[in-house]
């Protein structure tokens, strides 16, 4: 995790952490991969806009999901997340052995709320 502050919304407080997406092609295929190796989401597009395009979607739907059914803080756990009050995410993954090349690498807000 890069980066942890908190908020207020709607008299709740919220973690707001950020965490790295990487986008690269395989030497061996043609389409860009998006990965967020904190969340455990994969997803490709044909081009670098594309691949974006399709995070953000299944970064939505992810969110959604874990929110809604309220075990964000569970799933987080079992992703390797260290639940205290700094949230710290796992460590990055290594790609040194996997022919890949990197093309961008930003960071997506994670919103989670605090526990009561």
């Amino acid at each position: 995790m890069n980066n942890t502050h908190e908020i207020a919304v709607k008299n709740r407080k919220i973690i707001r952490a950020s965490v790295s997406v990487l986008f690269f092609r395989l030497k061996e295929k043609g389409s860009v991969i998006a990965e967020c190796p904190a969340l455990g989401l994969v997803t490709e597009g044909k081009n670098l806009t594309e691949a974006k395009n399709m995070f953000e979607e299944a970064f939505s739907l992810w969110h959604e999901v874990v929110t809604e059914d309220g075990n964000i803080h569970q799933v987080l756990k079992e992703l390797g997340w260290k639940l205290s009050k700094t949230y710290k995410a796992p460590s990055k993954v290594d790609y040194s052995s996997v022919p890949v090349h990197l093309l961008e690498v930003t960071t997506k807000e994670l919103p989670i709320p605090v526990r009561v």
